[in-house]
């Protein structure tokens, strides 16, 4: 089962960023009713929408698929290629909540 996107953060990037639906969705290459799914949790955004929205908004990529509950493409490399420093990592990180 996926995670479900949080609603309304894509929302509150847009308005807080000035852009109403009809003036981002042809920014983000997207329609705007897949816009408006996205941003109510309808649909769970491409990684390459999210970055285009981290672009428009003027966010780090990064942190806005996280906050989304996506992981970057790029941990997964990480992990593919070095699963003793990942794993090791992530015992550190819950030594901390011991």
């Amino acid at each position: 089962m996926k995670p479900s996107i949080p609603p309304g953060l894509l929302r509150q990037l847009r308005i807080k960023s000035g852009y109403s639906i009809k003036q981002a969705a042809p920014l983000l290459g997207i329609s705007e009713s897949l816009l408006s799914l996205a941003e109510r949790g309808g649909r769970e955004p491409s990684e390459e929408m999210i970055c285009r929205a981290a672009n428009l908004y003027q966010v780090n990529e990064e942190s806005l698929m996280l906050n989304l509950g996506i992981l970057p493409s790029r941990v997964f490399s990480i992990v593919a290629e070095k699963p003793d420093l990942f794993f090791r990592a992530l015992a550190d990180a819950f030594k901390r909540y011991e």
